[in-house]
C-alpha cells in the first residue's frame, strides 16, 4: 500500500508543479509600439509597488492601431489595436538595474551618464529604450498586464517584459 500512496503523492506534486510552470508560461506579451518624441520617463532605483530598480514611462493613447499608422509623438499603440480607455497610459520596466551614474546639476539643469553596457540584458535594453525616448525615436516593447500588488482593488498596470519587436 505504501508504493502506491507514494506515486499518488508525486502525481499530485508533479501536477502541482506543471500547472503552476505553466500559469507562470502562459502570461501572454503583446508588442506595444511607441513614438518617443515628447515622452517622458521615470528611473526609481527602489520603486515602492516593486522594491526594485524600475523605469515607468508616460505616453497618450494612440488613436489608431500601430498597423494602421505611425502613432502620433508621445504616444503608444497596440499592433492590432489601439489602447482602450481602461487600459493606462504608462507603463513600468521593473527590475532594470542601476542605470545611471555621474550624476551633474547645475543652475542649467541635470545630466546623466546612462549606461548601456556591462550590466545584464535588462539593463542594456532599459538603456536603449530610453535612448529611444531621448532621441524622439520609435521604439517597441513586449508588454502585459499585471494586477497591482500595493495598488486599489483591481488596478492593473502594464508591465513590459522585453524591449524589441
Amino acid at each position: 500500500m505504501r508504493p502506491i500512496q507514494n506515486i499518488i503523492k508525486a502525481s499530485l506534486f508533479l501536477a502541482a508543479v506543471f500547472s503552476a510552470s505553466s500559469a507562470i508560461a502562459g502570461q501572454r506579451n503583446y508588442t506595444l509600439v511607441c513614438n518617443g518624441q515628447g515622452m517622458s520617463a521615470h528611473y526609481d532605483l527602489k520603486y515602492p509597488l516593486f522594491n526594485a530598480p524600475t523605469v515607468q514611462v508616460f505616453f497618450k493613447k494612440s488613436p489608431w492601431a500601430a498597423s494602421q499608422k505611425k502613432p502620433p509623438a508621445n504616444s503608444c499603440a497596440w499592433v492590432d489595436r489601439p489602447l482602450s480607455s481602461s487600459e493606462p497610459s504608462y507603463f513600468f520596466y521593473k527590475n532594470t538595474g542601476e542605470l545611471f551614474g555621474d550624476v551633474t546639476v547645475t543652475s542649467h539643469g541635470m545630466e546623466a551618464t546612462l549606461h548601456g553596457g556591462g550590466g545584464s540584458r535588462r539593463t542594456a535594453d532599459a538603456a536603449r529604450m530610453l535612448t529611444a525616448i531621448r532621441q524622439g525615436q520609435l521604439f517597441y516593447v513586449q508588454a502585459h498586464s499585471e494586477p497591482l500588488k500595493n495598488g486599489s482593488a483591481g488596478q492593473k498596470a502594464l508591465i513590459i517584459s522585453r524591449y524589441g519587436p
